[in-house]
């Protein structure tokens, strides 16, 4: 049966139901309607509440997660400059510390609010602390604190959270292990950051400010959560305490999501009240947000509204259902006579839908009912541009891959005395890794510069940011050569100003002198970069101050000369390698792959290159590339250099 009959067919069925029965049917079906409708208000009140507060806590989570990588980079800087101090000479009186003076000085300029003090804590006893205190000698010995204790085993950076007293705040201290020249550790280097300055950036919406609490918690290995800190409270007291919901299951729900590694909002019954808790995505021995809501404070606006709902419904309804009694009559007879409107508009329709299937952008339809049917028409017609477009950015896609990789240089220079290898490996279209060689023309001795960065994330922002940095470098870095500290400082102010506060960019800078055979660097937050010694020995270039475009004020201090011999290699890539995955969530490591460099050493740079991508690709053992691969090996041949040319 065509459209048209099964419209008067339908329009005649319902004119003839009894009245009487209609108006009964009619009156129940308008209360569970305006019953429905309520409870849509409330669903809808609370998803939107849900999606406002998840977003609110994501992003509270990047904030996070971004000062503490803020934390790491500057302990590890005041841990290597200690190390250098510490090569300089032994110190004996608390006055010599005016040699990491500077130091100090400059960690506490990148972000005061972060960091309350400083903490240098040697093996032989010595304390340095800054903000310094009044009396130095009242200072409890660091090396009895845990933070310390743990790092010193670890052997690496460490986080931890410091739960004070009653009238103390609550602390993350990052720490770093300070090491001599011959490798040994000597001491610790640590930062303070008071938990409560992690609450500055959550702001709650007025409706919810006031019943919302905001906590940092832990959870710990009895799968229990223990407040870090609470809004509005300075500190947790000397007691532990610990968020219990009323339903022990709940608490083994929310501890199996957390797991996971995401963040998520679910409700929860605490002290008998229905609530809604929103947390932060979990890290492990990490402090992550939490904020819950009370269930009345989010739908109370759906409450108010559900009565006067119900009965506009009702009253309107009421008043649709007699003007649809007459109405019906009129239709029933104008509905034969009008039904070719509907089903002209559907053929029409139909036959430029298997145009466009075949691929025929151009097909248009020309409706012109004043109707639905119109405006599905004019929908129709913006969909075959719209397809086309999307081819074309696929095609865009891949030209912009392909462009990006002529960006890059197609082979490692050619050096007497040098044997370099590089590549790189983009895990989509387009990446954020970038790697390069300049030929320093104004310089006669023939010097190289050698330059490794990692944009945050992949794809086509980070391949833009990338092609920026690249250009400000190839013009610049030739006539200020000597200046890496001013080089790095224009390159920050350009990133600073393009990539907004969403991404940021570590890089090393390397001039390679060919004739002295030496190496000055700096490091923008990048590393490890590794120089395997022809003893075996492997050093870490250390960082020389913070990742490009996070402040625009930042400095940096370059580092060198580093003198070197024959049979030293050095190891330059991007977090993609030793951040790595294996099917179980494990990560490749700094330790795997120094020791993958180490074994293959004394081979040449394109082996040596090789070796570490196979390592890299079995360790992943058939998982998903995540991230970036770029890599760079410098090996220094046993030859003399007969000439100091570039080619």
């Amino acid at each position: 049966m065509k459209i048209r009959g099964k419209l008067l067919l339908l329009l005649l069925v319902i004119a003839l139901i009894p009245l009487g029965i209609s108006a009964a049917l009619h009156h129940l079906s308008l209360s569970r309607f305006g019953s429905h409708l309520a409870a849509e208000t409330r669903q809808n009140l609370e998803e939107t509440a849900h999606g406002h507060l998840h977003s609110l806590v994501e992003d509270y989570g990047v904030q996070l997660r971004r000062d503490r990588t803020h934390l790491e980079t500057m302990a590890r800087l005041l841990a290597v400059r200690t190390g250098y101090w510490l090569r300089q000479a032994s110190p004996a009186k608390p006055s010599d510390a005016e040699a990491l003076r500077d130091i100090f000085d400059y960690l506490a300029r990148q972000k005061p609010a972060l960091i309350s003090r400083q903490i240098v804590a040697l093996e032989s006893g010595r304390i340095l602390v800054y903000p310094e205190p009044a009396d130095v000698e009242s200072v409890s010995d660091p090396r009895r604190r845990d933070w310390y204790r743990r790092t010193l085993e670890n052997d690496a950076f460490t986080l931890t959270v410091i739960l004070g007293g009653i009238s103390e705040i609550p602390k993350l201290v990052a720490a770093m292990p300070i090491r001599t020249p011959d490798g040994k550790v000597a001491g610790v280097a640590a930062l303070e950051a008071p938990m409560t300055a992690f609450f500055e950036e959550l702001q709650l919406p007025e409706a919810w400010a006031g019943s919302a609490q905001q906590f940092l918690v832990v959870l710990q290995s009895t799968e229990r959560l223990r407040i870090v800190a609470e809004s509005g409270k300075r500190s947790p007291g000397t007691e532990p305490r610990y968020l219990i919901p009323d339903k022990p299951e709940e608490i083994d729900s929310l501890v199996a999501e957390l797991r996971k590694g995401r963040s998520g909002v679910r409700t929860m019954s605490l002290r008998g009240r229905e609530t809604h808790w929103i947390h932060g995505a979990f890290e492990e021995d990490q402090p992550f947000p939490l904020i819950i809501v009370s269930h009345e404070r989010i739908v109370a606006q759906a409450a108010a509204a559900e009565a006067h709902v119900r009965d506009r419904t009702l009253r309107d309804l009421r008043i649709a259902g007699l003007i649809a009694m007459g109405v019906v009559a009129v239709v029933t007879a104008l509905a034969y006579l009008f039904s070719r409107g509907l089903t002209r508009p559907l053929g029409h329709l139909t036959a430029a839908a298997e145009r466009l299937a075949a691929r025929d952008y151009t097909t248009r339809v020309d409706i012109r009912t004043g109707d639905e049917f119109e405006e599905l028409g004019e929908i129709f017609n913006a969909i075959g541009p719209k397809l086309k477009e999307r081819e074309k950015m696929a095609q865009a896609l891949a030209l912009a891959g392909e462009i990006q990789r002529h960006l890059l240089p197609e082979q490692p220079p050619k050096i007497h005395g040098f044997d370099i290898a590089a590549g790189g490996i983009s895990c989509d279209e387009t990446g954020g890794d970038y790697y390069d060689f300049l030929k320093l023309t104004n310089d006669q001795s023939g010097d190289l510069g050698i330059v490794v960065g990692d944009v945050t994330g992949h794809g086509i922002g980070a391949a833009l940011l990338m092609a920026s940095a690249r250009g400000v470098l190839r013009t610049h870095a030739d006539c200020h050569e000597g200046d890496m500290a001013w080089l790095f400082g224009l390159l920050n102010r350009h990133l600073c100003r393009d990539a907004g506060d969403e991404r940021f960019m570590t890089l090393f800078y390397c001039v390679l002198d060919v004739a002295q055979r030496t190496l000055r660097w700096n490091s923008a937050g990048h590393g490890p970069v590794l120089l395997m010694r022809r003893s075996g020995k492997i050093e870490e270039l250390p960082p020389t101050g913070l990742p490009l475009g996070i402040n625009r004020e930042a400095t940096w201090l370059p580092s060198g000369p580093l003198a070197l011999e024959p049979g030293d290699a050095l190891l330059i890539g991007t977090d993609g390698l030793w951040e790595t995955r294996n099917p179980t969530g494990e990560t490749l490591g700094i330790g795997r792959l120094g020791g993958v460099f180490a074994s293959y050493a004394q081979r040449p740079a394109s082996e040596i290159y090789a070796e570490i991508l196979q390592s890299v690709t079995t360790f992943r053992d058939g998982g998903r590339q995540e991230d970036d691969i770029t890599l760079v090996v410098v090996k220094v041949c046993a030859e003399k250099a007969e000439s100091t040319s570039v080619e």
